[in-house]
């Protein structure tokens, strides 16, 4: 009779694994390594480059340059034109006959400035100013030369007389209205700057719309300025005042 052997169960000694742990061995990490090497090939400096890039940056300095020094010199030289202002108009004696011939006495107060500095002297010359309604001529004067140093006014004044000037008819029917006068300035004029003397030019002067209230009683008119206040005058080409 065969006798069994008797079974023996194994106890190990390591702790049994946790409850819902996996026991298989992670697998193996893969570590890929790119590693990439570029070699450029090897570029020597050029010469000229340099020498062009010095050129570039002369030629842009000397283009600063002269554009400071045309600056300056248009600065130095510029000469702005005077300045004119009508301050009041008057009228007194004003008169017109049957046969449309105007009399009367115009006394216009003005003031003439000189804005430039430096030095600057300017001189007038055979001065002449004329009157106007509308673009009929009514009288003219003659006023005396003078000087203004720089940023200088001076207060003048023109009186006109008319002893029968031949006006139309729409002029005598505006006699009891407010009536605008007109007056043009005409001189020689020159700059002294300095040592620098210019020569004499033509220069002419628009002072418009003066207002005068013209009254007809009596056989004698009267007018006052109604102007608003001084009017500055209109210089037709001020950039020819150099």
């Amino acid at each position: 009779m065969c006798s069994r052997r008797p079974f023996i169960k194994s106890v190990s000694n390591r702790p049994p694994p946790p409850s819902g742990a996996d026991t298989a061995p992670p697998p193996p990490s893969r570590q890929q390594n790119y590693n990439f090497q570029i070699n450029l090939p090897y570029r020597q400096p050029d010469p000229d480059e340099a020498r062009r890039r010095r050129s570039k940056i002369a030629e842009l300095v000397f283009c600063c340059a002269v554009w400071a020094f045309t600056i300056a010199l248009l600065a130095l030289c510029y000469r702005r034109s005077p300045d004119f202002r009508a301050d009041s108009l008057s009228v007194s004696d004003f008169n017109i006959s049957s046969n449309n011939l105007v009399a009367g006495n115009w006394d216009l107060r003005f003031t003439v400035r000189n804005p430039n500095g430096r030095k600057t002297v300017i001189n007038y010359e055979h001065i002449r100013a004329e009157i106007f309604y509308g673009k009929v001529p009514l009288a003219e004067t003659v006023l005396k030369p003078f000087s203004q140093e720089p940023k200088n006014e001076t207060s003048l004044e023109a009186r006109f007389v008319a002893n029968g000037t031949f006006v139309d008819d729409w002029i005598v029917e505006r006699l009891n209205e407010d009536m605008e006068f007109n007056v043009r300035f005409y001189a020689s004029v020159s700059l002294k700057a300095g040592w620098r003397r210019s020569e004499e030019q033509d220069f002419t002067v628009y002072c418009r719309n003066l207002k005068v209230t013209v009254d007809d009683g009596g056989g004698g008119g009267h007018g006052s300025s109604d102007s608003g206040g001084p009017k500055r005058c209109r210089i037709p080409y001020p950039w020819l005042f150099l």
